[in-house]
Parts: C-alpha cells; structure tokens; sequence
C-alpha cells in the first residue's frame, strides 16, 4: 500500500467514529419528530451502492403486509423489505448543518476512494442497532412484531443485516454470554483515580514529545513499536502493551490476553491487569469479552495504564477494530 493510501485510510477509520456519533444524532432526531397513527411492522433504513451516508428510511405499513400475504405473493420477502414497495418510502434524513454535510460527503469520498463501502454498511449497522433501545420513546403505532430493519436497494444484505441486529442473545434460554459486567462502588473509584492518573501521563506526553503533531504513524505488533514520523523522519519509537480490541462488527471489547491473533511480544504484561481484577473481584478486568462501547474500551485501557505505571495510552483505528495500547517507553528520535 502506497504512503498516500495507507494516509487516506487512516483519515477513513479516524472519521469513522464521528461519522457515527453524528448519524445517531441525526436518526434520534428525526425520529422523534416522526409521530405514525398507522400501524407498521418495521422501520427500514436502507442505503445505496455509492454515497451511503446518510441512507434512506421509510416504514412499512401493517395493510400492506397484510395485503401482501393475503394476495399470497410470490417471495414475499422481496416485498417485505424493499422500501420501493411501501406507500410512502422517498425519505431522506435532513442534514441541516454544514459541517456534518461535509463530513459525510468527505466519508463517502473516501469509501469510494480506497473501495471501503462494506464498512460504512457497518456504520448504518452499528447505528441502526443502537437505535433499538430508544424505540420506546418514539411516537409510532408498531406492531406486536416490529422490527428495525436495514436493507439495500439490491436485496443482497437483507439477511445477513438482519441477523447482527438481532443476534443478541441465546437461543435456548435468552441469556446474553457478553452481557456488559457490572462496575461497582469500589470499581467506579479505581476508575476516577485511573482516569486522574492518565490525564496527567498524556499531558506530559504532549507537552515533552508533542505526540498529537506528528503527520503519521505506523505500529508493528510483531516488534511491539508504535512510530510517530513527519515527512518519512521517525520523531518518536514507542515501546507499548496492546489492551485489548473494540469490535465495530460485534460492539464488543477483547481483551488481548483472551485473542489468540495478538503476538505474544504486546501482550506479555497485560495479565497483571485480569490478576489484579481476579484479587479484587472486578469482572470488568477478568471477562475476556462483553458488549462494550468507545467509553468502556477506553475505561479498560484507563485502570490498565494505571496499574501498569503507563507513560500514556494510544487508540489506532484498523478495519472492523480499534486497536488500544499503552505506553511502556519512550523512544525521542528528534534532533
């Protein structure tokens, strides 16, 4: 991959987030304005084959469906989730501010650029499943089979989209094996002194080395060296300890001494940080994976800095992940 390549797709995933932040907004927005007195039994979003961000919405409507099965329609599904059968489904969500318009557009661009389409579907998945949890507070008429539901206009995704927004949880008996581990009192205060902690490691990082001002960077994890360069002059070498991996396919956290696919070399100390939750009783620090979010990713990666004597901690954006690291040396190249 060429330098100019291997920039615009670090660009792409560092986007990736806020493009996702800004997308939720938007869809809560909508949403609520969105008050439905017929019944329906979905809400489809559903996105193109270019310019993705943001996609189409519309609701299929309970007559509809009704009037479908009745009529025993031949592969009903191709009805069933196909916007372009619905009675009403030309909506487009407003993007009113400017700087959101141009972020999506800049998204997009760089989707188109580097062929990256299957991970801004991800976008509008991991935003769509989201959303679930706030469909109570939505003035809609749905029915006892309501569901969310993202689709292409090709009918090609509509399986496999519906399957990540639903597999949640066990078939047989409804329990959820990477339900998101309780944070107690005790645990809540070990955090903020983390957190205390980090804040002031990071500080110095920026003040010394001037960490957030370098152009590039580069990390090898056979070697355990994250590189930090300006116009192909290495400025910074930094030894670190990988953490663990937030999943934007399965939103969940990986612990890195649970995933077999990390080299040994960056991941040797970080069992000190599940020893230490074992002692204490922190399942957060001993489940090797459970749902999680950006924040939690980042609590992990807080205490493990904190109670490895990190120097500073790191997030690098890879394809589907999220890669986090601490700092164990600093390496000053500068002149």
């Amino acid at each position: 991959m060429s330098n100019k390549s291997e920039s615009l797709q670090s660009e792409f995933y560092e986007l990736k987030e806020l493009v996702e932040e800004k997308l939720f907004q938007i869809f809560l927005k909508e949403f609520r304005q969105h008050s439905i007195e017929e019944e329906v039994y979905c809400l489809n979003i559903c996105y193109g084959s270019e310019e993705l961000i943001p996609p189409l919405f519309a609701f299929g409507e309970s007559k509809d469906k009704e009037e479908w099965v009745k009529n025993n329609i031949e592969n009903i599904d191709s009805y069933l989730w196909n916007i372009a059968e619905y009675t009403n489904w030309d909506k487009e969500f407003i993007v009113e501010n400017d700087k959101i318009k141009e972020l999506f557009q800049r998204y997009n661009h760089l989707a188109s650029e580097l062929e990256l389409w299957d991970v801004q579907k991800e976008s509008i998945l991991i935003v769509s499943k989201k959303l679930q949890k706030y469909l109570c507070e939505f003035d809609w008429n749905m029915s006892d089979d309501f569901v969310v539901a993202v689709t292409d206009l090709e009918q090609v995704d509509v399986r496999k989209n519906f399957e990540f927004l639903n597999d949640t949880s066990c078939n047989s008996c409804g329990h959820n094996p990477l339900e998101t581990p309780p944070y107690n009192d005790d645990f809540s205060e070990l955090l903020q002194v983390s957190y205390d902690y980090l804040t002031k490691q990071q500080e110095i990082m920026q003040e010394e080395y001037g960490i957030g001002d370098y152009h590039r960077w580069f990390y090898d994890n056979k070697t355990g060296y994250l590189t930090f360069s300006d116009d192909g002059v290495d400025k910074l070498k930094i030894k670190y300890e990988e953490t663990g991996t937030l999943s934007d396919t399965s939103n969940t956290w990986l612990w890195s001494w649970a995933n077999e696919s990390i080299p040994a070399e960056v991941k040797s100390e970080i069992v000190q940080v599940k020893k230490f939750g074992e002692d204490e009783g922190y399942e957060p620090l001993t489940k090797a994976q459970w749902e999680a979010d950006m924040t939690n990713a980042w609590e992990m990666t807080i205490i493990s800095a904190y109670l490895m004597n990190a120097k500073g901690a790191y997030r690098v954006p890879t394809e589907n992940l999220y890669s986090f690291m601490i700092f164990k040396e600093v390496i000053d190249l500068r002149d």
